[in-house]
């Protein structure tokens, strides 16, 4: 797992951020989850050894739960290319966390040997009272582009135009956070650190949006999880921290300053391009103008007229 990847799993590790993430999303800022009822998970408790088409994702996931709710959040970051089978391997994660229940909810009752005899109860494994808790997965994209793969199941399937099935195959919407296309409003309901990152990643994808956002907030998150996600999305390193906090005109500065240094190297690379462009041209035309002069000479000794070298010469351009 990359440096980045760890510092926005360890963002959602802490439950104060992970509880803004969950009541953003599903409760339009409420607090309805609240970070001391959290319970974290360890993903190896859902996630079965053969399922190592999974691994990348549960390397990045942070599962946490209050009781009444299992929720799975996935940090996709920076990815050079959008994953395509994103919503069924969300459907896979939640299907997994139902399995897991199951398994639990049959284990107790093989424990207390309280179903009936030959019923629909014990050919289950559960009884009829039993309810699995719900499994949300939401997976949040750190990317500076905005998420161009597939959002629910059926942008993957090929329906048949000759027969309207789609009301009978389920869909399956990806819960996704992407701050790209979001307002102010929106993200504010994302709570004060992790709406600050979220405006970050918005403004990040248009570097003159980046420097105002940046100017116009004059102290930098001090809490180390923001920090480390704020240098991710920026891909800078920041100013360490100081006792009276940091100012964003330090980052800015940070910014600006790779900016300068990868824009005077990629100057140097154009003008040594150009440069090698110019002299081949120009050795071309230098070795095409001999060339010409010495078949013109050649023809001269050999009696050719001027109009005949001039219509050879003509075509032979041509």
């Amino acid at each position: 797992m990359g440096k980045n990847d760890i510092a926005t799993r360890q963002f959602f590790e802490n439950s104060t951020f992970f509880a803004d993430a969950v009541n953003g999303y599903l409760f339009r800022g409420r607090k309805v989850i609240r970070p001391e009822e959290l319970r974290e998970m360890d993903v190896t408790e859902i996630s079965p050894p053969r399922k190592k088409n999974l691994r990348d994702i549960f390397e990045r996931a942070v599962i946490k739960e209050n009781g009444e709710a299992r929720y799975l959040l996935i940090g996709i970051e920076n990815q050079q290319k959008t994953d395509l089978t994103m919503p069924v391997r969300c459907i896979s994660m939640d299907t997994m966390s139902y399995e897991k229940q199951l398994r639990e909810l049959k284990q107790l009752h093989r424990e207390k040997k309280d179903l009936a005899p030959f019923s629909d109860e014990q050919f289950s494994g559960i009884s009829k009272d039993d309810r699995l808790i719900p499994a949300v997965t939401i997976v949040v994209n750190w990317s500076s582009s905005p998420w161009s793969g597939p959002r629910t199941l059926h942008d993957m399937l090929k329906l048949p135009e000759d027969a309207d099935i789609s009301s009978s195959v389920p869909d399956y919407r990806l819960n996704l956070i992407d701050a790209h296309g979001m307002s102010d409003d929106e993200i504010a309901a994302y709570g004060e650190k992790f709406g600050f990152l979220l405006t970050l990643v918005r403004e990040s994808e248009n570097k003159t949006r980046l420097r105002r956002f940046m100017e116009s907030n004059t102290i930098l998150p001090q809490e180390d999880e923001v920090r480390a996600v704020a240098e991710a999305v920026l891909d800078v390193k920041l100013p360490d921290k100081r006792e009276e906090g940091d100012s964003m005109c330090d980052a800015l500065k940070e910014i600006l300053k790779e900016e300068r240094e990868q824009g005077i190297e990629q100057g140097i690379e154009r003008g040594i391009e150009r440069g090698i462009e110019r002299g081949l041209k120009q050795g071309f035309s230098q070795g095409k103008q001999r060339t010409e002069s010495a078949f013109v000479s050649a023809m001269r000794k050999n009696g050719f007229t001027e109009e005949q070298i001039d219509a050879i010469v003509r075509e032979a351009v041509v």
